[in-house]
This record gives C-alpha cells, structure tokens and sequence, in this order.
C-alpha cells in the first residue's frame, strides 16, 4: 500500500474504542483513523465498549441483578449484624460503668 486510512465511526449504543493493535488515534467524537504506508502482518483486532454511565445502567438493567445482590446479602447481614454487635457491647459497657460509678 502506499497509503492505507482505516476510519472508525463508532455510535452511540457502544462509543469507546477500548484497544486495538493498531495506533487509532481520536479525531473526533467517536470517530477514529489509523493512518499508514504498510498493514500489520497480525489479525486486526479492534475492541469497543460502552462508556462508564452506559455500564451502569446497563448493570441496573441486567436480568442478573437480582441474583448478583442475593449472592452479596450473607455479606451484608454479617457486617449489619457486626455493627450492631459492637454497638450492644459499647451500651453495656457504659451501664455497666455508671452503675459501678454509684
């Protein structure tokens, strides 16, 4: 090749160019171009993704939800249960000291 442009036009469902074994580089929103007088003898690899806020909705959105937070409640219920654990000692400890103080 003499010159080979490879433009990348990404849209709004999935707009981040994650990584690519070419050098992209940003010329635009969502819009990327590699430039260059040879081809990597390699398999073009090009990987996009979602932006932050997309994964978080995407996340909220997931048919998975409800099982992935199942899966962190024992967590939650032991570190509850060790606040208010703590929490009961420090009360009777401080009765314990006002009563002796009498």
């Amino acid at each position: 090749f003499s010159s080979l442009t490879i433009n990348l036009y990404l849209d709004e469902d999935m707009p981040v160019l994650e990584s690519s074994n070419l050098d992209f580089q940003k010329i635009g929103t969502r819009t990327y171009q590699y430039t260059s007088s040879t081809l990597s003898e390699e398999n073009l690899t090009i990987v996009i993704d979602e932006n932050w806020w997309q994964n978080m909705i995407g996340t909220f959105k997931s048919p998975y939800l409800f099982y992935d937070l199942l899966m962190l409640l024992p967590y939650v219920l032991i570190g509850v249960g060790g606040v208010v654990l703590i929490l009961i000692i420090r009360r009777v400890r401080k009765r314990k000291g006002h009563k002796s103080q009498e």
